[in-house]
């Protein structure tokens, strides 16, 4: 917490010193930028941060033994994205987990970065609130997560500058990055449909479903369901990565822990 607040407190200061308030302060952006990495990317990631004792750190050390085939299948084919991307960055980092959460630190602040720049109005503000309404610590705990949001940052450039392939390719990405970032396609539409009362009445309407079928317990059931077939699919593709090393090293030792209790703190 102390690291957090003089974090903070040098953004500020900064801001003071570079008006870091004007639009467009390419030079603040960037040294902000450059503070939030120092803490997010430069961190000891095997002792600072909820994703140094997660799965994320368990999955990413067994990336020697899991094949391509096996990647494909874990979590019934979803987030296959980020899975590939742990077994690429296992292999160029030697299996160097700080290497890996470093790069990721790097990519999710410097599309934080671009995007502030070019659309706020007041920079310090908008890092204000990146800070104030906690995305920034919840980068330490959801990389894949993390991953996502940033790519749909470009994707939101995007579509705002009406490249339409360039939106659905990165929306693509984000959503193999972490499944539920498909949901961002609808933003397209949405941005071609005039905001008026009727359209207000019909978006809180569609919420309120939302949140009633979430809330019913047929809506419950159908998540344990969904969850289950996640399970059922990774234990599947465990499974079989199990033998894809045992032919590979019979001496390899990847599976320290159960597969309950992977499961039980896989990521979101």
């Amino acid at each position: 917490m102390n690291y957090y607040a003089l974090l903070a407190g040098l953004i500020i200061g900064t801001a003071v010193l570079m008006q870091g308030y004007r639009e467009h302060n390419k030079v603040y952006v960037i040294v902000a930028c450059m503070l939030m990495f120092s803490i997010f990317g430069l961190r000891d990631t095997y002792i600072i941060g909820y994703d140094s004792t997660s799965s994320y750190l368990h999955l990413f050390q067994r990336m020697s033994g899991y094949s391509l085939s096996a990647l494909f299948r874990l979590n019934s084919g979803t987030n296959t994205g980020f899975y590939l991307l742990a077994k690429l960055f296992y292999l160029l980092g030697n299996g160097d987990y700080q290497f890996f959460v470093a790069s990721i630190a790097l990519y999710v602040t410097v599309c934080f970065g671009f995007l502030i720049y070019r659309y706020s109005p007041n920079p310090l503000q908008s890092i204000l609130y990146h800070f104030g309404l906690l995305f920034f610590t919840f980068h330490f705990s959801a990389l894949k997560q993390s991953l996502a949001m940033a790519t749909l940052m470009l994707a939101f450039d995007a579509l705002v500058r009406e490249k339409k392939l360039r939106f659905f390719l990165l929306v693509l990405i984000a959503g193999q990055l972490h499944f539920p970032a498909h949901v961002f396609f609808l933003a397209y539409p949405m941005s071609r449909i005039r905001v008026n009362r009727r359209y207000l009445i019909v978006l809180a309407g569609l919420l309120a479903l939302l949140i009633c079928w979430t809330a019913m317990p047929f809506g419950a059931a159908a998540e344990d369901a969904f969850a289950g077939e996640e399970l059922e699919g990774q234990e599947s593709a465990e499974g079989d990565d199990t033998e894809d090393v045992a032919v590979a090293d019979p001496n390899a030792v990847y599976h320290e822990k159960t597969l309950a209790d992977f499961s039980a703190d896989s990521p979101a």
